[in-house]
């Protein structure tokens, strides 16, 4: 029998996508809400990983990329 991986391979840019979107929910909810809760965790675990594999300077860099991309559209 075949061991299937069914492990998602990210690229920096849709890990830092992701980081934006917990950041969003955590922001937009209660601290007590189920989804609140859920992106914490999700987001420790996120980290975590970033730091292991030692791609959270370049998404670091890409997170703020899509800030100041957002601050620039505001203005406009």
């Amino acid at each position: 029998m075949r061991n299937i991986d069914n492990r998602i391979k990210l690229i920096d840019k849709d890990l830092a996508d992701l980081i934006l979107v917990m950041k969003f929910v955590i922001q937009e909810t209660g601290a007590e809400h189920d989804e609140n809760i859920r992106a914490k965790r999700l987001m420790k675990r996120f980290l975590s990983y970033m730091k292991l594999s030692k791609r959270d300077s370049s998404i670091s860099t890409l997170i703020r990329e899509d800030i100041d991309r957002i601050r620039l559209d505001s203005l406009m």
